[in-house]
């Protein structure tokens, strides 16, 4: 069972360089393994399961004109967690907030020292057309309490009278994870006559069902229930062949690590599939990313409990 573990963690051991940022986020240090998954360059210290419960999406209770989005910053930038807050003040305008937040062990608050905001207005095909920068240099905490979290901030006065709620995406069911996961790198056959077409496909199938489900915001919980019960339905013969080819550098587990890391090292592969377009805006949205390493964990902790 130890050798089991470790065919699933080796990618992690042997890792390349990616950079993930979109917007004006910073890029940091990230790295990623084998099969796409990413790994922070320093532990943060963050508690997996602080992680876990605020990485997603969240609501403002109050006036619910507000979306506040927390990604992991081993993901996408710097500092433990990336957040973006969107209030809309029209159909076509909207402020903008976004900074780069550590958690504090000692008072349990994500504190950050450039908040920058800005007012962005977009054209009738929800294309941006112009931004007005009004600061980048803002202060603040976020402090999570009865489950809200509550903010403060040293430029703008009304977060006094703001407090966001989780929100999540609908619970994966047993039935997508085997027909869209498990059940694909299960009959992998790398290496056939045609298999490069079928690993395009293959990969194809299991990013997109990743981006399209949004499992970077699902209940970790719920989705890890859901997952085991994934597991534990397939033969002994399944979970062999989902073992060797979940870890292996090659096929689906080879295309979807270039997609994030090096798409163009991949592009002619997906272009030969009819895949190309979007593969291409795969491989360009960071909630792809968030949501394969999502699952990419939930995978090492199955192996993690055998």
């Amino acid at each position: 069972m130890k050798r089991n573990i470790a065919l699933v963690l080796i990618c992690i051991i042997f890792a390349l360089s990616i950079a993930g940022c979109g917007g004006a986020k910073p890029e940091g240090n990230t790295e990623a393994s084998g099969s796409g998954e990413t790994t922070a360059a320093e532990d943060t210290g963050v508690p997996q399961e602080l992680t876990d419960v605020l990485v997603g999406e969240w609501q403002e209770v109050n006036q619910q004109r507000a979306v506040m989005d927390i990604l992991p910053g081993e993901y996408v930038g710097e500092g433990d967690f990336v957040i973006t807050i969107s209030w809309a003040s029209s159909y076509n305008e909207r402020d903008f907030w976004e900074m780069n937040a550590d958690y504090d062990p000692g008072t349990g608050k994500l504190t950050y020292t450039n908040g920058r905001k800005s007012e962005q207005v977009f054209d009738d095909e929800g294309n941006s057309s112009k931004e007005t920068v009004l600061w980048e240099d803002a202060q603040g905490t976020f402090t999570l309490t009865d489950g809200k979290l509550y903010w403060e901030d040293s430029k703008e006065e009304n977060t006094a009278d703001l407090a966001f709620e989780r929100t999540y995406a609908g619970d994966v069911t047993v039935e997508e994870l085997r027909k869209n996961l498990f059940d694909v790198f299960a009959q992998e056959e790398s290496g056939t006559a045609g298999s490069s077409l079928k690993d395009a496909q293959g990969a194809f199938t299991v990013l997109y069902f990743a981006s399209a489900r949004r499992i970077w915001n699902a209940d970790a919980e719920a989705l890890e229930a859901a997952m085991r019960e994934a597991w534990d339905s397939m033969s002994k013969e399944e979970k062999t062949a989902f073992r060797t080819n979940f870890s292996a550098e090659n096929g689906i587990a080879g295309l979807i690590a270039g997609t994030l890391n090096d798409y163009t090292a991949v592009k002619d592969v997906f272009d030969d599939a009819g895949l190309g377009k979007e593969m291409s805006a795969l491989s360009e949205d960071i909630y792809t990313r968030c949501s394969w390493n999502a699952l990419y964990r939930q995978v090492v902790k199955l192996e993690e409990k055998q």
